[in-house]
């Protein structure tokens, strides 16, 4: 529980780089992947807990912790008129959850500063699906 709420701030501390609502959104998700990946993170997050609590102790953690917070902002760019009508925010919230838990578990396993740039192209990519255009 405390990893989880220590990924949060540095996730909430990304995004808040930047005043524009839709750039939150891709700065948090590069926030997660570096802060799930820090040493002392990546082994509890990605690893221990999934394993030793479960499936469901280890979502209902994450949910209370990530996803809530997640969703909330993609309903916010919902609202703010960011996101396609037909964008199920729901949806959205599980399929950017599991994108980012893939990446931050393979791609980024060895994460180095110069791949930052990469994954952010990547993700912009990937939630520029949901964008209105």
């Amino acid at each position: 529980e405390s990893v989880q709420e220590e990924v949060a701030a540095q996730i909430e501390k990304q995004a808040l780089k930047s005043n524009e609502a839709w750039e939150q959104l891709i700065l948090g998700c590069v926030g997660f992947i570096k802060a799930a990946n820090a040493k002392e993170n990546r082994q509890i997050l990605l690893v221990d807990a999934p394993a030793v609590f479960g499936w469901e102790v280890w979502r209902s953690v994450d949910t209370k912790h990530s996803m809530s917070v997640l969703q909330a902002h993609i309903e916010e760019l919902k609202a703010q008129g960011y996101l396609r009508e037909e964008v199920d925010t729901q949806l959205m919230t599980f399929a950017l959850s599991g994108a980012l838990n893939e990446l931050a578990l393979q791609f980024c396993a060895n994460f180095k500063k110069k791949q930052e740039k990469k994954l952010l192209a990547t993700l912009t990519q990937f939630v520029s699906g949901f964008r209105k255009a």
